[in-house]
C-alpha cells in the first residue's frame, strides 16, 4: 500500500488539470514496485526520458520493459533487479482512465 498515496495524488492532480504530465525520478529499490507501475500504466502513458530500459522489481516473468523512445520492442535487453541508476520517467494522464479500484491491494479510492 506504500505507493497508493503517490498514485492517488498523481491522479487527482491530473483530474484537476493541475498536472496532466508529470516527470519523476525513479530508482529501482522496492521489491513490489511493479504494483505501482502496473496501476500507473492503466491511467498514464509512461515514457522513459532518461536511463536504461528496465523491468520493475517484482514483475511477473515476461513483463515488457519500459523503454526510451526509439529503443524498439519490449523484448530488448533490460535491467531487472535493483539498480543504482536514477531514471527520468514521464507520466501523461490518459483522458477517461478508470478510477483507482480494488486491483491495488484491495483498497478503493475515497
Amino acid at each position: 500500500a506504500a505507493y497508493r498515496p503517490l498514485l492517488l495524488t498523481l491522479m487527482r492532480l491530473a483530474a484537476l488539470g493541475v498536472a496532466s504530465r508529470t516527470v519523476m525520478a525513479h530508482r529501482s529499490r522496492h521489491p513490489d514496485e511493479h504494483l505501482f507501475w502496473t496501476a500507473a500504466a492503466r491511467r498514464f502513458r509512461l515514457r522513459l526520458l532518461r536511463g536504461a530500459p528496465f523491468v520493475p522489481l517484482g514483475s511477473p516473468a515476461g513483463t515488457a520493459a519500459l523503454l526510451p523512445p526509439g529503443c524498439g520492442s519490449g523484448t530488448a535487453a533490460a535491467e531487472h533487479g535493483r539498480g543504482a541508476e536514477v531514471r527520468l520517467i514521464e507520466l501523461e494522464a490518459i483522458p477517461g482512465a478508470p478510477p483507482l479500484g480494488e486491483e491495488l491491494w484491495g483498497l478503493t479510492e475515497t
